[in-house]
């Protein structure tokens, strides 16, 4: 049921149940948003030149990786990220997760230990709490 003022999606899929399709097309936008910020938020990756299966896989693992720590970083400070308020009345975070964790990421890595105690702290802090989010 369409909310007043709300835009109306209209999906084309072969699926029979509305409530799959959707949350397929949850799924799907997360990974989206990962390819985006793959490709143009933060590394580039669509500037890759090499053709080599093994080094792009290689290459998308680490940078899958780094995105991922990106989030958990930029999760982890979400406290610290204004909000932002629309004329609809509605508001939501002024930076991405993945903006905010690559930020500080990049501003307190000088050499690779400093980049290892960081992911060993990340690591042994473990998931605090079940989180899922769209940007």
């Amino acid at each position: 049921m369409a909310c007043p003022g709300e835009p109306v999606l209209f999906w084309i899929t072969s699926l029979t149940s509305p409530i799959v399709a959707s949350e397929l097309y949850r799924k799907r936008w997360k990974i989206e948003t990962c390819f985006k910020c793959l490709k143009t938020n933060g590394s580039n990756l669509q500037q890759t030149t090499t053709k080599q299966p093994a080094k792009i896989a290689l290459l998308l693992a680490v940078v899958v990786f780094a995105y991922v720590l990106c989030l958990l970083e930029g999760f982890r400070q979400r406290a610290q990220i204004r909000l932002k308020r629309y004329r609809s009345g509605s508001s939501g975070p002024a930076q991405s997760f993945f903006k905010r964790g690559i930020q500080f990421i990049a501003s307190g890595l000088v050499d690779f230990l400093v980049f290892l105690r960081l992911v060993q702290r990340w690591l042994e802090a473990g998931p605090k709490e079940k989180w899922s989010f769209v940007q």
